[in-house]
C-alpha cells in the first residue's frame, strides 16, 4: 500500500534509531501509578556495582570512590577523579513482546507489524522515562531471546540502539548496548516462554505486552498457549496491558499465497481464481481467522486488565494508541 504523508506518523526505523518518536502525554504518574495493585512500595536498591562513568571529585563525595590513577594523569595534577555507578533499581514496568520475528514484518498495511510493535515500545519507554518509570524489556526474535533486566540509566539511546538491532533483519549478530542474548538461537521462543521468563522477576508492577498474539504458526483450532502464562504473572499483583497488533491480512490468505501450514502439513494452494479447491480453503481459512480473533479477545479480557488494539490499517497509531489509553485510564 502507498505511504499518503497526510494519513500515517512516522515509525521507529532500525536505520534511525533516535528519531523523534511522540509520546503519549496521559501517561502522567498519577494516573499510572494508580494501575499497580496493593501498595506501592520504593523500587530504590541503593548504589549498585556496575560502574557508570567518572567526574571531577565534589565536596561530600565517598574518598572510597576516588580513582587514584585516572587521577594522576589529569593535566593539572591537582583534579581528583571519582567513580560513579548505577543504582540498583527494580523496574516500574516491563516491557514484553515477539514483534521482533520474521513472521511479523511483513507489510500489509501502511507499515509492518514488527515496525508498529517496535514504534508503540520505544513510544512508551519514552514516555515513561521522562515520567521517571524505571523501564526494562525482554523481547523475542526467532533466534534469540533479548533480555535487559535492570532498567535503563544510560539515556534512551542505548535502549533505542538495542530497539534497533532487534529491528533489523541480521541474524546472530548483535552490537548490544544495554540488554544481552540469553538463550542459545535453537532454543524455541515462544511468547509463553518469554512471559514465564519475565514472571521470574516482575511483582507489582506495569506489564506491556505487545503482541499478535497469533503465534508462530497459525492454526486456528490451537489453544491460547500464553494466556495461562498471563494468569500466572497476574497472580504476582502486576497489572498487565494488553496492546495487540492486527493487520489487514490477518483474516484472509492472500491471492499471492501457495502453500498454508496445516496441522496435516503443508497444503498447496491454487492462486487461480477457477481453483475450486483453492478458494473453498481460503474461505475456511478467513472463517478460522474469525474464530481465533474471538478466542483471542476472549482470552484476553479474562487475564489482563486492559485490552488495546492497534492495525498497521490505521496510519495514526500514535493518536490511536493515546487516546484507548486515555480511556482506559478513566475507566479505571
Amino acid at each position: 500500500m502507498p505511504l499518503d504523508k497526510n494519513s500515517y506518523q512516522p515509525v521507529f526505523h532500525a536505520n534511525q534509531e533516535v528519531r523523534n518518536i511522540g509520546l503519549i502525554p496521559s501517561l502522567e504518574s498519577p494516573k499510572l501509578s494508580g494501575f499497580v495493585v496493593g501498595e506501592h512500595v520504593s523500587r530504590n536498591r541503593g548504589r549498585g556495582k556496575e560502574r557508570n562513568s567518572t567526574r571531577e571529585y565534589q565536596f561530600g563525595d565517598n574518598i572510597k570512590d576516588i580513582d587514584w590513577k585516572l587521577s594522576a594523569r589529569q593535566a593539572d595534577g591537582s583534579s581528583l577523579v571519582v567513580r560513579t555507578y548505577f543504582d540498583e533499581v527494580t523496574p516500574d514496568m516491563y516491557f514484553v513482546s515477539d514483534v521482533f520475528k520474521d513472521r511479523t514484518r511483513v507489510n500489509q498495511g501502511h507499515f509492518s507489524k514488527s515496525d508498529l510493535g517496535a514504534s508503540i515500545i520505544a513510544c512508551l519507554i519514552k514516555t515513561a522515562n521522562q515520567q521517571e518509570y524505571p523501564t526494562s524489556l525482554f523481547a523475542a526474535r526467532d533466534d534469540a531471546l533479548y533480555v535487559q533486566p535492570r532498567p535503563s540509566n544510560g539515556g534512551l539511546s542505548r535502549i533505542y540502539h538495542d530497539i534497533a538491532q532487534l529491528s533489523s533483519s541480521t541474524n546472530g549478530q548483535y552490537d548490544l548496548a544495554l540488554g544481552k542474548i540469553e538463550e542459545a538461537p535453537d532454543q524455541d521462543i515462544t511468547l509463553s516462554r518469554l512471559i514465564n521468563r519475565v514472571g521470574q522477576l516482575a511483582t507489582r508492577s506495569i506489564i506491556f505486552v505487545v503482541s499478535d498474539f497469533r503465534g508462530d504458526n497459525f492454526l486456528p483450532s490451537d489453544d491460547n498457549g500464553w494466556q495461562e502464562s498471563l494468569e500466572d504473572l497476574r497472580s504476582l499483583n502486576n497489572t498487565l496491558i494488553a496492546i495487540e497488533l492486527t493487520q489487514p491480512g490477518d483474516f484472509q490468505l492472500h491471492d499471492h499465497t501457495e502453500t498454508f501450514q496445516s496441522r496435516a502439513g503443508i497444503v498447496r494452494i491454487g492462486s487461480n481464481p477457477r481453483d475450486r479447491i483453492g478458494q473453498k480453503i481460503r474461505r475456511n481459512y478467513s472463517k478460522a481467522a474469525k474464530v481465533k480473533q474471538n478466542a483471542i479477545d476472549e482470552a484476553l479480557s479474562e487475564t489482563t486488565d486492559a485490552h488495546i488494539k492497534l492495525s498497521t490499517e490505521n496510519g495514526l497509531w500514535l493518536t490511536s494508541l493515546r487516546d484507548q489509553i486515555m480511556n482506559k485510564l478513566r475507566s479505571k
